[in-house]
């Protein structure tokens, strides 16, 4: 790569400008509940996630997922999903305040391996709801997403532990929703009434159109790994400290990605024994 810029971190997402914004509430926050740590956060959006998604299903279960019901899940899982944001903000209020108090490492890879888990748990949603209404075609969409979900953020890793910068948005339409702040906001119509449409549901063909999202961000970020640059941020690679932490990073989200993918095909032979046994 030449004439490379070295940087600490590999955070270049143009959104951050925006949630910046939120660093005056964050500060007095942090003066408010000075025991509160940005872990704390990141557990607790973790634990919100969980039962916003074992609500709906219950309430699809029963056939009481109705509008009303929905838009106070949205709402929930909207507030639910902005610890993800709060979190880092924290993270950063205390290293620059108090370094002692927050070991950053840690944080953010416990912050990385709780967004996959969140994705999983969402796409699990997506797939038990496909298995009642026997929507097969959102069913298998559903599989595909619980299994391309966590693949952007395992190439993003191994592209930066060999010390390389990759879009964190993406580039364009398709590979934003195939980034982290992309898949949040389509999984939320997890948790609306299943919409009708030619032969399946909108939800199934929003997860099919997640799905192509996810495989076009993995390609544009193996691309990255195979050559070895970014044209977006060709002129930047990380330091030292930024490489093993994304090698410790990729370690830990490639055992993560067995474990769902193993948890994934359980749910889907459960889901489909049970459709069996219905007919």
């Amino acid at each position: 790569m030449s004439t490379a810029e070295r940087s600490p971190t590999p955070r270049n997402s143009s959104l951050r400008e925006h949630v910046a914004k939120l660093e005056p509430f964050v500060a007095r926050l942090s003066e408010t509940l000075p025991w509160l740590r940005p872990n704390h956060l990141t557990a607790s959006g973790t634990l919100a996630v969980t039962g916003i998604s074992l609500l709906t299903g219950y309430l699809e279960k029963q056939g009481e997922l109705d509008w009303k019901a929905s838009h106070k899940l949205v709402l929930a899982m909207l507030l639910a999903n902005s610890t993800d944001a709060l979190d880092g903000m924290l993270a950063r209020h205390i290293q620059a305040n108090n370094p002692e108090a927050h070991d950053a490492k840690t944080g953010q890879l416990i912050d990385t391996l709780a967004d996959r888990v969140q994705e999983a748990i969402s796409a699990w949603l997506a797939m038990y709801r496909a298995a009642l209404t026997n929507d097969n075609f959102w069913l298998a969409t559903a599989t595909t997403t619980a299994l391309t979900n966590p693949l952007s953020s395992l190439l993003r890793a191994k592209v930066e532990s060999s010390g390389n910068v990759v879009p964190e948005s993406g580039t364009g339409a398709l590979q934003f929703l195939g980034t982290r702040v992309g898949r949040s906001g389509v999984a939320l119509i997890h948790n609306l009434p299943t919409i009708p449409a030619e032969a399946t549901s909108v939800q199934g063909l929003v997860d099919a159109l997640q799905t192509t999202a996810n495989i076009n961000t993995v390609i544009a970020r193996a691309q990255v790994a195979f050559s070895g640059h970014s044209d977006e941020v060709n002129t930047v690679t990380l330091d030292q400290e930024a490489i093993e932490n994304a090698k410790v990073r990729f370690k830990n989200l490639a055992a993560l990605y067995l474990l769902t993918t193993t948890l994934t095909g359980v749910l889907l032979f459960i889901l489909r024994n049970k459709q069996s046994e219905r007919r």
